[in-house]
């Protein structure tokens, strides 16, 4: 049995470019080689209980002409928009896994129990034609380009595979988001993070995409900044790409508020993080992220108009024609922001933004131009960064909310900036302090920034009305569009008072919490 770190780019494709992927004129920049085409008939197997998959192992057995090959794989990474595992190989004489001989250490005891080893049975089968070919880059990488074509047979029901994986063989991984980069300008590639593993048992157990919320980032105090600025930046963007699928099938409002979070912690990170990172390569960066915040703003802004605004109002108001023909119009609204949502993330430019920005991080290439200050500062300690920055965040958010009581809408809504990127630096440098203070502030950050947010509302409300004039005129209801307003306003400016003396209370909580990084 043979181990061995698989590190690769997947690259979701639409089945009618797919025979093109493999006569694009851009592989010639990366000298391909020969291509070599099989079918390949995978089985996965697992227990009724499917104790390997809650464990993150799968086991295998993959068929390839005449050949039998048992995989095991387990510790899937999926930061900085790889996927990276560890696999351990060999060859069979059947279909019939062979569990005689395994890995020692965490793989060995989760095969451990007679339940699992007698246990196992085929759960899946995957069967796929694909065409294989070696590409070079001008750097000397070495890069295996597979492109696939089949389907997933899981319970009774089958999945397309139509994608493209680069694994890196040799050489820097920065490599595989250049060749992908290369491609992606002639064809419309989506950087995907699905495993053919994965989608399986979500077939098999008839899950849909969910939602995925924030993760605390791996960092470690014998980290330098720069490692983990990188680690926090991974963190956000495998947070931004395990929820394109919900977005894109629409059926969850969630999806669009966790895009829309993770993208934002990912622009707090950088402005966080300035000093070091800022040069070109950063501010290209920030301008995709700032034109897709752009959308998915207006988006998540009508969802909490249509969801948390109107229905404490329409229940006190109770049945009324002129009332709900405004809610009518404010549902048509938040369906229209958010068939834009999904039609930007499902844009080739959001695509290319996303390699673009994977690009960015494998290469490091916030240090192209960078000065020798900018490149000091990246390798000091990153507890003696998360520290500083923690304390000059905490002091520009204590400056307005000593003065919370006389703060106008305009100072209020800064406030709640502040507060927001105060609560995301507690939560990216969480794991380098102890004792859970960390989490405890950012639990009360965050809800002192959903208090602000309620209050910041209103102003939401006032854009998404004036929205709906111009219709309002052409059905020549600009009477009911402004009862409906006056009513909303009414209503959430006496919450507002409410929500102000709780917001104080919270200030005064997170006061009294401390400076935890001292």
């Amino acid at each position: 049995m043979t181990e061995q770190r698989e590190r690769e780019l997947k690259l979701s494709i639409r089945a009618a470019d797919l025979s093109r992927l493999g006569r694009m004129p851009a592989l010639r920049h990366f000298r391909p080689g020969r291509a070599v085409t099989r079918r390949l008939r995978s089985i996965y197997y697992d227990t009724p209980r499917l104790d390997l998959w809650q464990q993150g192992v799968f086991l295998r057995v993959r068929q390839v002409g005449q050949r039998r090959l048992q995989t095991i794989k387990s510790d899937a990474r999926k930061g900085g928009g790889f996927v990276d595992a560890r696999e351990w190989e060999r060859e069979l004489r059947s279909d019939a896994p062979d569990l005689s001989w395994l890995p020692d250490g965490r793989i060995a005891q989760v095969f451990a129990p007679d339940d699992v080893r007698h246990g196992l049975a085929p759960a899946f089968e995957t069967e796929v034609r694909r065409t294989v070919r070696e590409l070079r880059t001008p750097t000397g990488a070495i890069i295996e380009l597979a492109i696939d074509a089949g389907e997933i047979r899981a319970g009774g029901g089958t999945a397309e595979v139509c994608e493209a994986e680069l694994e890196l063989k040799a050489g820097e991984p920065a490599a595989l988001f250049e060749v992908a980069e290369a491609l992606s300008q002639e064809l419309p590639l989506r950087l995907s993070l699905a495993t053919k593993a994965e989608r399986g048992f979500a077939l098999l157990t008839h899950a849909g995409p969910s939602a995925q919320r924030a993760r605390v980032p791996a960092l470690a105090p014998t980290m330098s900044a720069e490692q983990g600025f990188a680690a926090i930046v991974e963190n956000c963007l495998e947070h931004a790409l395990a929820n394109e699928a919900v977005l894109l099938a629409g059926t969850d409002i969630e999806g669009v508020h966790q895009m829309r979070v993770a993208l934002r912690r990912l622009r707090s990170a950088i402005t966080a993080f300035r000093a070091q990172v800022d040069g070109a390569a950063t501010r290209a960066v920030e301008q995709e992220l700032r034109w897709i915040a752009g959308v998915l703003g207006p988006a998540r802004n009508a969802d909490v108009f249509e969801a948390g605004v109107l229905p404490p109002v329409g229940a006190a108001i109770g049945e009324d024609a002129r009332f709900a023909w405004f809610a009518g119009e404010a549902r048509e609204l938040r369906q229209r922001h958010g068939r834009a949502a999904i039609e930007a993330v499902g844009s080739a430019r959001y695509s290319q933004g996303m390699l673009r920005l994977g690009a960015w991080l494998a290469g490091r290439q916030w240090r192209d131009g960078a000065t020798h200050k900018q490149l000091a500062a990246l390798e000091r300690p990153v507890p003696l960064l998360a520290a500083a920055l923690l304390r000059v965040r905490f002091k520009k958010v204590r400056k307005l909310g000593n003065r919370l009581a006389a703060l106008d809408e305009a100072a209020l809504h800064q406030l709640r900036i502040r507060v927001k990127r105060l609560r995301y630096c507690a939560e990216f440098f969480r794991a380098l302090f102890p004792d859970g203070a960390p989490k405890a502030f950012a639990e009360d950050a965050a809800a002192l920034q959903d208090s602000l947010g309620y209050l910041n509302d209103k102003a939401a409300a006032r854009s998404l009305v004036a929205e709906l004039r111009p219709r309002a005129a052409a059905q020549g209801r600009e009477a009911d569009l402004a009862w409906a307003a006056g009513a909303i306003a009414g209503w959430h400016a006496h919450e507002a008072q409410r929500c102000l003396r709780q917001t104080r209370k919270q200030w005064r909580r997170l006061k009294r919490r401390g400076a935890f990084w001292q």
